[in-house]
């Protein structure tokens, strides 16, 4: 007879290892590596545009002439008179409830900010449900 081996697992947590989340709504999108060229803290979800120098954070007057957009894969800081090579989704379905709109001054409006957006996005191919 053989001995049975006992196996232990062992679950680890990492702060490199982001919990999973509601923002991308199934698995066929697009990310790429962007350069965030606005100083701040940024959340996961952020709706940017492209900016002269880099990505910034969306603005409701910028949303009509933005050559183009995505949204942010991960939490950034990004320090005074510099940037920061990160990643951003160009294309794919996201949950918009999930989708962080900068220029929102007050979440009642969310849906209404986010229906004046998504022709934009539509565009590039970025839809929300």
């Amino acid at each position: 007879m053989s001995e049975a081996t006992e196996y232990k697992v062992q679950l680890v947590q990492s702060e490199d290892i982001p919990a999973p989340d509601d923002l991308v709504q199934g698995d066929d999108y697009h990310a790429e590596v962007i350069s965030l060229a606005a100083e701040g803290e940024f959340s996961r979800g952020t709706l940017l545009m492209a900016g002269e120098a880099g990505f910034v954070a969306a603005t409701a007057a910028g949303l009509a002439s933005a050559a183009e957009f995505c949204i942010l894969c991960d939490d950034v800081t990004v320090p005074s008179d510099s940037y920061v090579n990160t990643a951003g989704y160009f294309k794919g379905t996201f949950n918009g409830k999930a989708i962080i709109l900068p220029y929102e001054q007050d979440s009642d409006n969310h849906d209404t900010l986010l229906e004046a957006v998504k022709p934009y996005l539509r565009k590039q191919g970025i839809f929300t449900v």
